[in-house]
């Protein structure tokens, strides 16, 4: 499924969940309420992605993702409040050139200016993902949709940039698909 067509399903579905407003779920109503921060945090961050793939396998060849000669990282990020209404979705789309390796798959940033309220331990935003790898030999492998969320205390704090961001990882197993050739 495209990533656009889930985003919509998802959003469809919060929205369904919160008509009605707070009879729906007085239990998390009343947490959150009583979890508030006397002072909501605004900070501005970004998406910054590192990947544990380093090679894979495809038939006989073997790729190294250092060696693609371009890595196009597609997807969104959202906040959602304690009460787990949505407030706040952003695509991204960046691609990058490894050059032969030059360029590491450490802690690249994919995504951002991005500024959210959080008012709430449990306050929380989410990335999806998708990495699509193309080749020099004309092939294409691409991952299926990566999630992770990340609440306030997930928030990282790069010194020497001087900004915040939210570090999405990867995994060594993510499998990569042949798309096309």
């Amino acid at each position: 499924m495209k990533p656009a067509f889930l985003k919509s399903c998802l959003i469809l579905f919060v929205t369904f969940l919160s008509l009605g407003g707070c009879a729906l779920f007085p239990d998390v109503d009343e947490k959150c309420l009583k979890n508030n921060w006397e002072t909501a945090e605004e900070p501005i961050l970004y998406i910054r992605l590192t990947t544990m793939v380093t090679t894979f396998q495809n038939d006989v060849t073997t790729y190294n993702m250092s060696q693609a000669s371009s890595i196009t990282l597609t997807g969104y990020i959202i906040k959602y409040y304690c009460s787990g209404e949505a407030s706040g979705s952003f695509d991204f789309n960046t691609t990058l050139l490894p050059n032969n390796g030059s360029i590491p798959l450490n802690l690249v940033k994919i995504g951002g200016p991005y500024q959210f309220k959080f008012q709430n331990d449990e306050d929380r935003v989410e990335v999806f993902c998708r990495l699509r790898a193309s080749f020099a030999d004309g092939n294409v492998f691409e991952t299926k949709d990566i999630w992770d969320q990340y609440s306030f205390a997930d928030i990282k704090y790069d010194v020497n940039a001087i900004e915040k961001y939210v570090l999405m990882t990867i995994p060594a197993g993510t499998t990569l698909t042949k798309v096309t050739k």
